[in-house]
């Protein structure tokens, strides 16, 4: 149910106190993943035998970058009686 998943997703940015935004949810489960991984991994090494090789911690950080304000116009096309109006122009 779509509904309730977006509920869901709204109410774990709530109580984080985070933005209501797809990137903040996308960061979350981020995190989420890679502590799970983490503990999937010492889970692991801690049924090892003696002489068994454990599995090394991987670097579960990541980076997020943020577009900054593009100096490109705004190109917009929109149908119109004559034709086609692209800038202001119709064709």
């Amino acid at each position: 149910n779509q509904k309730h998943i977006i509920e869901n997703a709204i109410s774990v940015l709530d109580e984080l106190n985070r933005p209501r935004l797809i990137t903040e949810l996308a960061k979350e489960r981020i995190r989420r993943a890679g502590k799970r991984v983490a503990e999937d991994i010492l889970s692991y090494n801690a049924q090892l035998k003696v002489g068994q090789n454990k599995k090394p911690l991987v670097d579960t950080g990541f980076r997020v970058f943020k577009l900054d304000n593009s100096n490109m116009k705004i190109q917009s096309i929109s149908a119109c009686r004559t034709g086609v109006q692209y800038q202001g122009r119709s064709y």
